[in-house]
């Protein structure tokens, strides 16, 4: 990395952990620092010395640099969702950069790995008397003898999802729900830290009551929703399907955000040169399965297909529970 690359990269973590505009890198700061050091005049532009390093340029350097060009990350696509014939804009990145720039992380060490006997290609024991961890599971030693059939060239990766929305503020209605993912290859220690998990995709807000409020508009055939009638079509498509189930939206939207895993974890995976414990393996070919998706109850009913409504009518509130409705509100009643 340039010299010049290196201190404009201080000057924008400075800035950014201060919560300062990062319009103030070329404004104020470099300028200034270019001045009090004597190597530009009062009267000359920051292009006239050769130490420069623009904003512009050093993202374009660093995106060379961590292989972020190319359309791998912040990919957008516009899809029309099957019940709420709502146009929504889906940003998503590509598995295969998502999966090189997790192995390759610099803050994994090798006590972040979980491996029978600090051995990557170790099978999983013939008997697991303590279900500790993710390889300690059925799911995991089930589908190791199903699908590992060179021993001392695969290594079985599950990847872990997990999907939750996070709202923006106090007074604002709206979520950012985001789709990240780890590998399970790393333990329940490991998993805990905030760099363990990478974004896979976002689920966008879809507001179907405004889109399902501009059909019957368009609909009643009121002079002034003819304006608005060609902006539907182009919009929504060919409108609702009347065949779709309520959670079809956010399986489509999954659908667009895994598109680009599919080869990877039902048809190919990947060769990978693998160092661990001092150790380079070549060749290494990894098996991704996905063990499960963890998420809150309104995102798992969805993934499901459950019923998810939580109002009176339902015969009980809680999937955990055989608690009646009307008998909810009583202690003694409700035992999980």
């Amino acid at each position: 990395m340039p010299a010049k690359a290196g201190e404009a990269i201080k000057l924008l973590s400075i800035l950014r952990k201060t919560s300062a505009p990062l319009g103030l890198y070329e404004i104020i700061t470099m300028k200034w620092h270019f001045f009090s050091m004597q190597q530009i005049l009062r009267h000359q532009r920051m292009s006239d010395t050769s130490h420069f390093f623009n904003r512009n340029g050093l993202y374009k350097y660093l995106f060379l640099q961590y292989h972020m060009d190319g359309g791998r990350y912040n990919i957008k696509k516009e899809i029309t969702l099957p019940i709420s014939a709502a146009t929504v804009k889906v940003v998503h990145h590509n598995a295969k950069a998502s999966f090189e720039s997790l192995l390759t992380d610099p803050r994994i060490k090798d006590e972040d790995y979980l491996f029978f006997d600090n051995d990557p290609f170790a099978p999983p024991p013939s008997h697991i008397p303590i279900i500790s961890d993710v390889n300690t599971g059925k799911v995991y030693t089930e589908t190791y003898k199903k699908l590992i059939t060179k021993p001392d060239k695969q290594i079985l990766l599950p990847v872990i999802f997990y999907i939750n929305g996070a709202a923006t503020g106090h007074f604002v209605d709206l979520n950012i729900t985001a789709v990240k993912f780890t590998f399970g290859i790393f333990n329940r220690k490991a998993r805990e830290k905030n760099h363990m998990w990478h974004t896979l995709g976002y689920i966008p807000e879809v507001w179907a009551k405004r889109c399902r409020g501009r059909h019957i508009f368009v609909n009643s055939g009121h002079k002034d929703a003819e304006t608005q009638r060609h902006a539907l079509e182009v919009d929504s498509g060919n409108g609702m399907s009347g065949g779709a189930v309520p959670a079809q939206d956010l399986h489509t939207i999954l659908a667009l955000i895994w598109e680009s895993m599919l080869p990877m974890l039902q048809k190919q995976g990947f060769c990978w040169d693998f160092f661990y414990n001092g150790k380079l393996y070549n060749d290494v070919e990894f098996i991704p399965f996905v063990p499960f998706i963890s998420c809150d109850t309104a995102e798992a009913d969805k993934l499901c297909g459950s019923y998810s409504s939580r109002a009176n009518g339902v015969s009980q509130l809680c999937r955990y529970c055989l608690c009646p409705t009307d008998k909810s509100d009583l202690a003694s009643v409700c035992k999980v």
